[in-house]
């Protein structure tokens, strides 16, 4: 079979619920198919929904809700040598914000940045089982990707150069969940979850003036880039010189 005609699927993990969408490749055309279902052993439901709808040999790109993985950031990963010495590093720091659960987590660090690197964990017996069950279909080529970073590829088509330069933060909301990056010239520099409990606007709002001051620079930057599944007005006072700037939440698999 031709590599251009294998079929292609892309999976979202949510808390509570597994999409699918599986784009047939032949030379008989077929649409789209999209699946969805409610789940509490997602490696499992996978397997099944592939077997049922993707020919063997499939591409599969699995992006994680944000409910499944935790993030933090390293300094100074340049002087990281090696794989094992990132994820050494990587395991600690998550450790620390974490405690004992980080043990039992696959962790992988951005292996571009030689500063600040983003460092994320996700429960080994999930990305297993994942991996299980798109082996069970013969998949050729398998990506799991944190939400986060899918959230930030998608976003940046809908930013002029302005906002990319103002930009300070980048906040993903999912559900009950926010993660908030704050950035500079190179990049991420810090990472923050929140889980929302009742005001949305009032709690990310709280959430942005505590990084603000965890992580003050001179740089000038005074934008929130928010990545979500749906409008929230945030309470931003006009003394306290911020704007957002709300783009569509890409990877869920989500209908509009």
């Amino acid at each position: 079979m031709s590599p251009s005609w294998r079929d292609r699927v892309e999976v979202f993990v949510g808390a509570r619920e597994l999409r699918l969408e599986v784009v047939p490749r032949g030379w008989k055309s077929r649409e789209p198919r999209r699946i969805v279902r409610e789940t509490q052993g997602a490696a499992a439901d996978l397997a099944a929904a592939l077997a049922e709808s993707a020919h063997r040999g499939c591409d599969v790109r699995i992006v994680l809700s944000n409910f499944h993985v935790r993030y933090a950031a390293v300094g100074e990963a340049g002087l990281l040598a090696g794989a094992a010495e990132r994820e050494a590093a990587g395991r600690q720091v998550l450790r620390s914000v974490y405690g004992e659960a980080a043990d039992d987590w696959r962790i992988v660090m951005d292996a571009d940045s030689a500063g600040v690197a983003v460092v994320a964990g996700a429960a080994r017996s999930l990305i297993d089982g994942l991996r299980h069950a798109c082996a069970s279909v013969g998949a050729s080529r398998v990506r799991i990707q944190p939400l986060l970073a899918c959230a930030m590829n998608g976003a940046l088509p809908a930013l002029d150069k302005d906002e990319i330069g103002h930009a300070g933060w980048f906040g993903v909301l999912e559900d009950d969940r926010l993660v908030l990056a704050t950035l500079d010239g190179d990049g991420i520099r810090a990472v923050r979850g929140l889980r929302i409990r009742q005001d949305a606007g009032g709690e990310i709002a709280a959430m942005l003036q505590r990084a603000r001051l965890l992580d003050a620079d001179a740089s000038g930057r005074s934008l929130l880039v928010l990545a979500s599944d749906r409008i929230v007005p945030l309470a931003l006072g006009p003394e306290s010189d911020l704007r957002v700037r709300t783009v569509p939440l890409t990877g869920t698999l989500q209908e509009v």
